[in-house]
């Protein structure tokens, strides 16, 4: 029994080292997101389960009516506008970051003075209506996470 060990010994180390490394590796990307935030991941090279279909996944969490003919449907993919009829979807996430967890939208609220507020995983931004890009909103908190 002893023998068996000695010379298996090694091979069965590398062998769970490698898993190892792997659950290491994981566990440094999942704990420090902001130093990976700006990296895409095609969801070509994921698998089947991580493909939007029929928007699930949390690809569309609610939609804001900011006008008689204009929505703004956001989630998990971003912010878009869309006509009343719900077609015609346009990028409506100009001004931040590159990068999906830059891109998550939890909540849209339009002020009665006209003024666009939105809140992401990375903070509150308010939508500068001069250059139609979102404006980060100052708000002292050390947490990295916003919503």
């Amino acid at each position: 029994m002893v023998g068996f060990f000695r010379k298996y010994h090694k091979w069965l180390g590398l062998f769970f080292s490698i898993f190892l490394v792997f659950y290491s590796l994981s566990g440094i990307v999942m704990n420090h997101r902001d130093l990976f935030a700006g990296l895409e991941v095609s969801r070509k090279l994921m698998p089947e389960r991580y493909t939007y279909n029929n928007w699930n996944l949390g690809a569309l969490r609610g939609s804001e009516a900011i006008g008689e003919d204009s929505i703004l449907m956001y989630g998990n993919m971003g912010i878009w506008l869309a006509d009343a009829h719900l077609e015609n979807l346009k990028d409506y996430s100009q001004g931040l970051e590159a990068g999906m967890d830059n891109h998550k939208v939890y909540s849209v609220y339009l002020s009665k003075a006209g003024h666009l507020y939105m809140g992401t995983l990375r903070g509150a931004f308010i939508r500068d209506m001069q250059s139609n890009q979102w404006k980060k909103i100052a708000i002292e908190s050390h947490d990295e996470r916003f919503v």
